[in-house]
């Protein structure tokens, strides 16, 4: 298979060539560089070569928002070794976010319109400031048709998941008058449309003094 590129349109842009590194190198002045058919859009720069294209910036597609020093753009695909993801909400008129994390890997496929991130370190934290919750995952998946997202952790990558060696996600309630609430979730999805956590197979709940066994399957 030979080299592959995407489709992209720039307009109003600084050009810097590398005629004998075989580089040229393409940076916005004002407006966004259109790319993907018009589906995303990099507020930053492109680096052509004869290799593929490579990018840097903040990178936009529908309510996402992927930021990172190097991409690798494919013809339908975007690759990402260090990266910040970030997911806004309905109301686009404010900075207003579902979903946040920093430091994970980040692959995105416009043709299977699926996603998947893995943390660069242990584990990673995601932000939910609608849910006013964070949690701790190795990996997390986002299918763009479903607007579903799978969360997910590694047997072997647990965080402060030790309360009968349970395994998955630790998800820890930062609301102001739910201190120390947090519970670890072997399954769990995050529903965008509707900006809900549903966690399956929790075994027990922590509130103060108190244990809370949920009911059938352990949904939370």
């Amino acid at each position: 298979q030979g080299v592959e590129y995407p489709s992209v349109d720039a307009k109003h842009v600084k050009i810097h060539w590398e005629p004998y590194n075989e580089k040229w190198i393409t940076e916005q002045i004002d407006s966004a560089i259109s790319m993907y058919d018009g589906n995303a859009k990099l507020e930053g720069g492109t680096i052509f070569t004869p290799k593929g294209l490579e990018g840097f910036g903040k990178f936009s597609f529908g309510k996402a928002q992927l930021t990172s020093d190097r991409y690798k753009f494919k013809e339908h695909e975007v690759v990402s070794d260090t990266s910040k993801f970030d997911i806004l909400t309905d109301d686009t008129s404010l900075e207003d976010f579902a979903f946040k994390t920093e430091n994970v890997s980040s692959y995105i496929n416009f043709n299977e319109k699926k996603a998947s991130f893995k943390s660069n370190d242990k584990m990673t934290v995601v932000q939910f400031p609608r849910n006013k919750y964070i949690c701790f995952v190795d990996r997390f998946s986002w299918d763009m048709v479903t607007e579903q997202i799978v969360l997910g952790a590694e047997l072997n990558n647990q965080q402060n998941v030790s309360e009968g060696d349970i395994v998955g996600s630790r998800f820890i309630s930062v609301h102001p008058k739910q201190d120390t609430l947090n519970f670890v979730a072997p399954a769990a999805t995050y529903d965008l449309k509707q900006y809900i956590i549903n966690a399956k197979f929790v075994p027990f709940i922590k509130v103060a003094d108190a244990t809370v066994y949920p009911g059938q399957d352990g949904k939370v």
